[in-house]
């Protein structure tokens, strides 16, 4: 940990802490990876006051991660097609055309990509004009038995219940 390798253990206080861990959060680290780096800093601090004896107290006990706010996506989040490029994407999607009926199905139903193409025909119930999406398919990353990561499209659930 370079940022606090040149700080002294006796100098290691919680604010120069708490100062490492919020510039992983803006370095963009993952918050599980976070947590682990927090995990190891404190185990590693507890052990030197005890059994060790080097501090007398675990700076690391004051250092708290800002929690996590769900926020509701913007507009930025959101890719949102205009009127003017759905009604031309309508003209070129034609009923002689491979993506008519995902189009359709996609554009009135409003199913992200995943879902659509998890639709088998054992989920349309045609009596009472529904659609259910109970799955999606998935481009999951796979490792081998030799180490070797590659991705596999997969069914999985949906995101959110339909």
């Amino acid at each position: 940990m370079p940022h606090i390798g040149k700080y002294k253990l006796k100098s290691l206080i919680p604010h120069v802490l708490q100062q490492f861990m919020h510039l992983k959060v803006r370095e963009g680290l993952a918050r599980q990876t976070i947590s682990i780096i927090q995990g190891i800093l404190n185990k590693s601090l507890k052990q030197a006051v005890y059994p060790y004896k080097y501090i007398n107290e675990n700076p690391m006990q004051y250092v708290e991660l800002l929690k996590e706010k769900d926020r509701k996506p913007t507009k930025d989040d959101i890719k949102i097609q205009s009127k003017e490029n759905l009604r031309l994407l309508n003209e070129k999607v034609n009923e002689d055309h491979p993506f008519y009926l995902p189009f359709h199905i996609g554009f009135h139903c409003g199913v992200r990509v995943g879902e659509l193409c998890g639709l088998e025909w054992k989920h349309i119930n045609f009596d009472e004009m529904t659609v259910a999406i109970e799955q999606q398919l998935i481009n999951k990353k796979i490792t081998d038995e030799n180490g070797k990561e590659y991705f596999k499209w997969v069914v999985a659930t949906p995101k959110s219940k339909s």
